[in-house]
């Protein structure tokens, strides 16, 4: 659905926001996501008439033919105009997605924290203790959350 395409762009900006956040700058560790994000909102505005803006309706063709491995070409059949609406149409739900992003992680930014503070001690963490995280039952200073029954206990450094 839309909701759930727009819940995915937030959540696949997390990263990016998180650097904003965490670090004031950007590195290129979100490149694929941003590809990722740009596409799937540019398919939300020209293959599934998702946009508010632009209406139901889809923008292109992708019957090109495949050359030399290059990906299908797409036949314009629209205007100079509407290929501008697309991209400021898809430039404004990639900045919402990110703005959205950015607003959950600075409301949460102590579970950012704590989550991080785990995952530099511990690598990997299982769903239990995520959610137990997300829901503040874990408590991060000076301990660390009880491994799962199934998991197996960490190991000293040697």
């Amino acid at each position: 659905t839309r909701n759930q395409m727009l819940d995915q762009l937030a959540y696949t900006m997390g990263g990016r926001a998180a650097e904003e956040i965490v670090f004031n700058q950007f590195t290129t560790g979100a490149s694929n996501d941003l590809q990722r994000v740009t596409s799937m909102a540019r398919a939300m505005v020209t293959q599934y008439g998702m946009s508010d803006a632009l209406g139901p309706r889809t923008f292109g063709s992708g019957t090109g033919m495949v050359f030399l491995g290059r990906e299908m070409a797409e036949q314009r059949d629209y205007s100079e105009q509407a290929a501008e609406d697309i991209d400021n149409e898809v430039r404004r739900i990639l900045q919402t997605a990110y703005n959205r992003a950015k607003e959950v992680l600075t409301e949460h930014r102590d579970k950012l924290d704590k989550l991080v503070e785990i995952l530099l001690e511990q690598e990997t963490l299982d769903r239990q203790v995520f959610e137990e995280l997300m829901e503040g039952k874990v408590s991060v200073t000076g301990s660390t959350p009880a491994a799962s029954a199934d998991a197996p206990a960490a190991q000293p450094a040697t």
